[in-house]
């Protein structure tokens, strides 16, 4: 009787309402945390203070003990100073999404734990620097980050930290991190290992009731690779051979990436350093293609409209493609 039943409306409200996760100062409940398995991570703080670099170790790291995850990169700021963060979502089962709540935050600067600190679920923590004021919290981890390695190795004393909380195995995020500093010399990768080990240490000897994450069920060795790179490689397989590129974010990395093979794969890359890059970039492509070259060319925001007007003669063909013939050779591409 469709008179007695629920309306949709309330079904939907309900069905939040159970696996929403709203904090609230003060009351702590760790226990909820792996009820789906998963943990939620999210690393912030200034451009400049390795963020990038400790967040692509612990992403290595836990590809290579086991773990899937799904991992989510702001591009807010590139300048030194300005906020950025990671968030990376880890479990021991299949995942294929983000999700909202914040179960650890890993904050490098006071700006990030004021930015962040709603975003936390019930039962979520905060890591972060002694030295840093304004971190009143009911589950907050105060970790000597600069006195134990200073400043300068202060985020792989987070990493260590962090690691140890999760319960990862030290070995394998000691492999992962040698691999990744052993290009900048013994003396670096010493260091960095000396102050990941540093807060590794220090985490396993606090009295903490941040839950582990579960043992990992996959044992075969897998790729870590961000839509970007997929973007490159998969140019690589279609045969690519001629890449014209303005560099921006967040597209850079597709460029980077294939500069890296360019080379052995015997194509051709050109950077464009004009501000009509975008009819540039479009231009130097229609002349590869005429001339039998494979290639593709990245675009962002207002670029992709230039070139959309490029190719369909508007205002912007005609500023971009002064030249009828040049148009009309573009509609056709």
């Amino acid at each position: 009787n469709s008179s007695q039943s629920l309306p949709f409306w309330l079904i939907v409200g309900l069905f939040r309402a159970l696996i929403a996760t709203p904090h609230i100062s003060g009351i702590s409940n760790v226990g909820l945390l792996m009820k789906h398995d998963s943990i939620n991570i999210l690393i912030a703080g200034e451009a400049g203070q390795g963020l990038v670099t400790l967040s692509q170790i612990l992403i290595k790291g836990l590809v290579r003990t086991g773990y899937y995850i799904v991992v989510t990169q702001s591009y807010q700021s590139r300048i030194r100073g300005g906020h950025n963060f990671y968030t990376i979502r880890v479990s021991a089962g299949e995942i294929i999404a983000p999700k909202e709540p914040v179960d650890l935050l890993v904050a490098l600067d006071e700006k990030s734990i004021n930015l962040h600190l709603n975003e936390l679920s019930l039962h979520g923590v905060v890591v972060v620097d002694e030295g840093i004021s304004g971190t009143e919290h009911a589950q907050i981890i105060k970790a000597p980050f600069a006195k134990l390695a200073g400043d300068k190795f202060s985020n792989s004393v987070a990493l260590g930290v962090v690691s140890g909380l999760l319960g990862l195995d030290e070995g394998k995020l000691l492999e992962t991190l040698r691999y990744f500093f052993d290009k900048h010399g013994s003396d670096a990768t010493e260091h960095n290992v000396s102050s990941f080990s540093s807060g590794y240490g220090w985490i396993t000897q606090q009295n903490t009731n941040f839950p582990k994450l579960p043992s990992p069920i996959l044992s075969e060795e897998r790729l870590t690779l961000n839509g970007n790179e997929s973007i490159a490689l998969g140019a690589i397989v279609a045969g690519i051979r001629f890449f014209a590129f303005y560099p921006m974010s967040p597209a850079t990395s597709i460029a980077t990436t294939l500069a890296e093979h360019a080379k052995d794969m015997e194509f051709v890359l050109e950077q464009i350093y004009r501000d009509n890059a975008c009819g540039t970039c479009e231009g130097h492509g229609i002349r590869a293609r005429t001339g039998g070259r494979r290639n593709i060319r990245n675009q962002y925001g207002r670029g992709g409209l230039i070139c959309w007007g490029a190719l369909h003669g508007s205002d912007f063909g005609r500023r971009f493609c002064p030249n009828d013939r040049d148009r009309e050779s573009r509609r056709h591409d």
